[in-house]
């Protein structure tokens, strides 16, 4: 059974060579590794967007992985990730420490649109946001609050001890039993 998973990293320019890095973590897990995005001319639709599609992804170990390297802009790395079965890509915070700078500049870039998003909910660092209670859907999938990235309780790759992998506490609402921790 496939268990496919697609990502896109964004580098910043000073991390750019830092992509072989990211490669020889993936072919030393037995992953395909990202490929740059360019269109057919060569020309880069953006340069340093890199996919890739893997199936049965350890996320945990590529964001430590990623975490671990020595990035010279640790706020220009993302990573998007998309489950079999999302219908969007989710934005991983690899770096909350390092985004204190670029929060400020997205609240410029919004304050000069006219959608204006509500930042006053939001928990800059899942670590220290509070306890939430969700309910799986019919299929027995969770969606965390924390990051939007569904998973299931039984998943220790991405939830282990009341924790989602991106820090996110979280409490599940289950039908045997009215509410209690899933561990």
């Amino acid at each position: 059974m496939s268990n496919v998973t697609t990502l896109v990293l964004h580098l910043g320019w000073d991390d750019l060579s830092k992509i072989e890095a990211v490669n020889a973590y993936m072919e030393h897990a037995r992953y395909l590794p990202f490929q740059s995005i360019r269109d057919e001319r060569g020309k880069g639709i953006g340069r340093g967007l890199f996919s890739v599609a893997v199936n049965h992804l350890h996320v945990d170990g590529l964001v430590w992985h990623l975490r671990k390297l020595a990035w010279d802009a640790p706020e220009s790395v993302q990573l998007l990730v998309a489950r079999e079965g999302d219908f969007k890509l989710r934005v991983m915070d690899l770096f909350p420490e390092a985004q204190s700078k670029t929060d400020e500049e997205d609240r410029e870039f919004y304050d000069a649109l006219e959608f204006r998003p509500d930042f006053s909910e939001a928990c800059p660092e899942n670590w220290h946001c509070p306890l939430e209670t969700i309910v799986p859907n019919s299929s027995g999938w969770l969606t965390c609050p924390g990051c939007g990235i569904r998973f299931k309780h039984t998943d220790e790759r991405v939830y282990w001890r009341g924790r989602h992998h991106c820090g996110q506490q979280i409490r599940a609402r289950t039908e045997q039993t009215d509410e209690r921790e899933l561990e």
